[in-house]
């Protein structure tokens, strides 16, 4: 008889902001294949402090915003996703400190950043799968001001 497949335990992964940064740049598409006109790039990068878990030897992470204009049009046309998505970003150990990207609508982009630069935001709650194989999927991202750990026990 063949083994059952253990389900995968959950995490939550929270970090203090201590830095980042946002590059921004517009410009005609001259791909050949183009969806469009024009072509834009917005990939705002945060690191910190790892809170939870203790990763013992991975103090900091480093992650990637990825503005995603198609996650704004699916949520303002609910119920008319174009695939079932299975995250919203990933993570992964590497050279020593925990690294990803997540997806986020574009149109969240700026209030994100403008709450990180104006000390509203401190912290990003990440939760999804416990690390395996040095990686997991990220089902949801926060970003809060406050950490109260009795929270997330």
């Amino acid at each position: 008889m063949a083994k059952k497949r253990q389900p995968q335990t959950q995490e939550t992964y929270i970090v203090e902001l201590e830095n980042s940064e946002c590059d921004y740049s517009i410009g005609l598409n001259l791909m050949k294949n183009k969806l469009g006109a024009y072509s834009e790039y917005c990939h705002p990068k945060i690191s910190g402090k790892i809170i939870r878990p203790d990763l013992k030897s991975i103090p900091t992470a480093k992650i990637t915003l990825i503005a995603n204009r198609h996650m704004d049009e699916e949520l303002s046309e609910r119920n008319t996703f174009r695939h079932e998505p299975v995250a919203v970003g990933h993570l992964e150990t590497r050279s020593g400190e925990l690294q990803g990207s997540m997806s986020i609508p574009f149109s969240a982009i700026g209030m994100i950043m403008q709450g990180i630069a104006t000390g509203q935001i401190r912290y990003v709650t990440m939760h999804g799968s416990k690390l395996r194989y040095r990686q997991t999927l990220i089902t949801s991202i926060g970003f809060i001001k406050d950490y109260d750990p009795v929270m997330y026990e």
